[in-house]
């Protein structure tokens, strides 16, 4: 099994490859950029192994894809943005929080990676659950879109987030 080490470290670099620190620039030193990017690749590797969660990908490297995962749902929902991954920048209208942009309270989801993570995972459960008929590439319509679910917009939402996580893992397969 992987250690939170490497994982983390296989993280960070996903996260590098899809919204390069460098998109930053213009808003905050680098070291601040780099450190942020740190916390937040450890943070997931150590809440994707934790024995109590259990993955959303079955098999043995169901940890990892989740892991990308939620990698993937930070780039498109908050750009690994400092602002909004400390719910000091709020979306939809005020009702999105956090790193993945939950509707869920903000008292959970604002208290940091590791708490967000927890809850953007129930969230894509549930997400999966309710989508559960759709193509794999679908199935986080229910996540991007609310009650919108069946339309070609949260189709292509849904699908531009799970096909970047799974083609990142099958081009940079950890094993």
């Amino acid at each position: 099994m992987i250690g939170v080490g490497d994982l983390a470290a296989y993280l960070l670099t996903a996260a590098n490859a899809i919204y390069p620190q460098s998109n930053h620039s213009y808003m905050e030193p680098k070291a601040i950029t780099q450190a942020r990017y740190e916390q937040f690749a450890k943070d997931i590797a150590q809440v994707v192994l934790d024995p109590q969660v259990k993955p959303i990908f079955a098999g043995e490297d169901g940890r990892v894809k989740t892991g990308l995962l939620l990698v993937v749902l930070a780039r498109y929902e908050s750009s690994f943005r400092n602002d909004v991954m400390t719910c000091t920048k709020l979306g939809d209208n005020g009702r999105a929080f956090g790193t993945y942009q939950s509707h869920r309270s903000p008292d959970t989801v604002c208290q940091g990676n590791i708490q967000a993570a927890w809850i953007a995972i129930e969230m894509i459960r549930e997400s999966f659950q309710v989508c559960h008929n759709f193509p794999m590439s679908y199935r986080l319509a229910e996540y991007t879109d609310g009650n919108n679910l069946n339309t070609s917009r949260a189709f292509k939402r849904s699908s531009d987030r799970i096909d970047t996580a799974m083609n990142y893992y099958s081009h940079h397969n950890i094993k």
